[in-house]
């Protein structure tokens, strides 16, 4: 998949693979270096939104990233992500992320497989590869990607 990490990315995220939906009903508060983000009360969407101005960071950040894993493990999914040695890009390590569907008591079957210079973005593109998203104007968890 040849999509960089970053804001298209984690849109894509957020949107194909978690199924939330862009809201404008975000207030930005300062937390002093945490920063972040409070949903106003008037949103109607009961929490299936995201900041449309600052989609969470899950192609840069590991702990954003940590949240589709937890996602994918409530759906019933078997996520291994690990460093290849072997594999060295420019004395950089490499990453693969591997989706599984469960078996009973056995190797489950490959879904999807995805490898990156970063942990966060080998999540985040199998994450997509498993939802279906291959290419734009393809449908992915149910939506068009445009």
């Amino acid at each position: 998949m040849s999509i960089s990490n970053g804001k298209e990315l984690d849109v894509l995220v957020v949107e194909c693979v978690l199924g939330r939906v862009p809201c404008d009903n975000w207030k930005e508060i300062n937390l002093g270096s945490a920063g972040g983000f409070v949903m106003m009360r008037d949103c109607r969407l009961d929490h299936q939104c995201y900041p449309r101005s600052h989609p969470p960071g899950y192609s840069t950040h590991l702990e954003a990233a940590w949240q589709v894993i937890e996602y994918l493990a409530i759906e019933g999914w078997d996520l291994t992500i690990r460093c290849i040695g072997s594999q060295l890009k420019n004395n950089k390590i490499v990453y693969e992320a591997r989706i599984e569907k469960p078996a009973d008591e056995s190797k489950g079957e490959l879904i999807a497989s995805e490898t990156a210079d970063t942990a966060p973005l080998a999540i985040c593109l199998v994450a997509l590869q498993a939802s279906g998203y291959k290419a734009r104007g393809q449908k992915a968890r149910g939506q068009e990607v445009s």
